[in-house]
């Protein structure tokens, strides 16, 4: 017969373990994500480099390193979180609609018919913070050119007197960007109230 005692104890071992594999999981993904990086930024600059002189002409140098630098890290993420997601989303699924079948008796159908509802609304949400992410990018691409060529220009910039131009400039790309970026964090913070 098992004692209520060792409830504390379970309680504790089973936290001890989680936390273990959590730890685990999350740097294994993070190393994952950190070796998926280097190899597409490798691969990406050397493909950058062995092209023409004509697609350089039509291009900013501030895209092109954003897109090295700052696009590749998305890859990271989407990896870490998806893959991890793709494994251990189906097992607590499969896990809490046994649970559900087991505790709730009749009231389980009624929950396995709501429960594709509530997918929905992450499809569609899903959509948008791709496409808002997608927008990010490009500010972040536009923001870099800017801040290259001003750089790169600074004596003309200051011979003109143009200090006031570069920055009124960049502060309106920023903005613009910032407020993809808010767009990005509502889309993400309203996700798992929607949901639950």
């Amino acid at each position: 017969q098992f004692s209520t005692a060792y409830i504390p104890y379970v309680v504790i071992a089973v936290f001890l373990i989680r936390g273990i594999f959590d730890y685990a999981s999350n740097y294994q993904m993070a190393a994952v994500g950190l070796r998926a990086i280097r190899k597409v930024r490798d691969d990406l600059y050397t493909h950058l480099v062995k092209l023409s002189m004509d697609f350089y002409s039509k291009r900013r140098i501030g895209e092109l390193m954003s897109r090295t630098m700052n696009d590749v890290v998305v890859i990271q993420g989407g990896i870490t979180d998806v893959i991890v997601d793709l494994v251990k989303q189906p097992f607590v699924v499969i896990f809490n609609i046994g649970m559900l079948i087991f505790w709730g008796g009749p009231f389980a159908l009624v929950a396995l018919v709501v429960f594709p509802l509530g997918v929905m609304p992450i499809i569609m949400l899903g959509r948008k913070l791709k496409k808002t992410q997608r927008q990010i990018q490009e500010k972040n691409a536009d923001l870099n050119s800017a801040m290259q060529e001003t750089f790169s220009g600074i004596s003309v910039v200051k011979a003109f007197n143009m200090e006031l131009f570069e920055i009124h400039k960049f502060m309106a790309l920023n903005k613009r960007g910032f407020e993809f970026l808010k767009r990005s964090v509502r889309i993400t913070s309203i996700q798992k109230p929607l949901v639950e």
